[in-house]
């Protein structure tokens, strides 16, 4: 077992910034197929075939959006407490060595 903690600051802050741009995409596609399928309309037909796929695919479909704006929105929160949690840390090394530089004064 490990008898210290080491957190990298800079580390931290290069996955956090994967993180956010990761969630950016999924958002911007998101948006991005959401506005082609609402342009496109309901287009499978009015017949049995296409009111039974309308039945099963709206439901689904909304699902899966929520989801989707869901999974973004928990990136981009991820990226923001990565990046706090970056800040915090360099603070805490810079106090300690602050601490450290003072205390043979």
């Amino acid at each position: 077992m490990s008898d210290h903690f080491l957190l990298e600051p800079e580390h931290f802050k290069r996955y956090a910034t994967l993180i956010g741009e990761l969630g950016e995409k999924l958002k911007d596609s998101e948006l991005m197929l959401t506005s082609s399928l609402h342009h496109e309309g309901e287009c499978w037909g009015g017949d049995d075939p296409g009111k039974a796929f309308a039945g099963a695919y709206g439901p689904k479909g909304d699902t899966a959006f929520t989801n989707a704006h869901s999974v973004a929105t928990h990136l981009n929160n991820l990226h923001a407490v990565l990046v706090e949690s970056a800040k915090r840390a360099e603070n805490q090394e810079q106090g300690n060595a602050d601490a450290n530089r003072n205390a043979g004064r």
